[in-house]
């Protein structure tokens, strides 16, 4: 949600669709680049800790751009850098996240587990939900 917020809000201070489309770019291309070996490697690792580490990841950069904000150094060519850290980051939590579900529950559970993530995933992400949680986000930041 705060990458969604923060798209929307690099059009409210440039006003431009073209900021909108770099931010949102910079956060989803290295998430579909680096999937691929990142679901390879989190096969490999420990999940708990990469989980950990790419939430610590996200959650420094949400630090970073609210302390640039606070200072008002903030520029909209950070959120492009901070977007692409955390898009790299993030193509490491999903992987990690949907093989220990499996770890975590019966095997005659996984149909129901699988049904009740792709509902989750999709309300996160549906458009009804977007526009109100992004607008009291960037409402909060003004």
């Amino acid at each position: 949600m705060s990458q969604f917020a923060l798209i929307i809000w690099a059009y409210q201070i440039t006003e431009r669709a073209t900021a909108l489309a770099l931010v949102a770019f910079f956060g989803f291309a290295p998430t579909v680049l680096f999937s691929p070996f990142a679901g390879a490697l989190v096969d490999r690792w420990n999940r708990k800790l990469t989980m950990m580490l790419s939430d610590l990841a996200t959650g420094l950069v949400t630090l970073v751009i609210l302390y640039l904000y606070i200072t008002g150094s903030l520029q909209i060519w950070h959120l492009y850098v901070t977007s692409a850290f955390a898009g790299f980051f993030q193509a490491f939590q999903w992987p990690a996240y949907s093989a220990t579900i499996s770890m975590l529950i019966p095997k005659k559970q996984y149909t129901r587990a699988s049904g009740m993530m792709s509902l989750t995933v999709q309300a996160s992400w549906h458009p009804f939900w977007q526009p109100p949680c992004s607008s009291q986000s960037a409402s909060a930041a003004s």
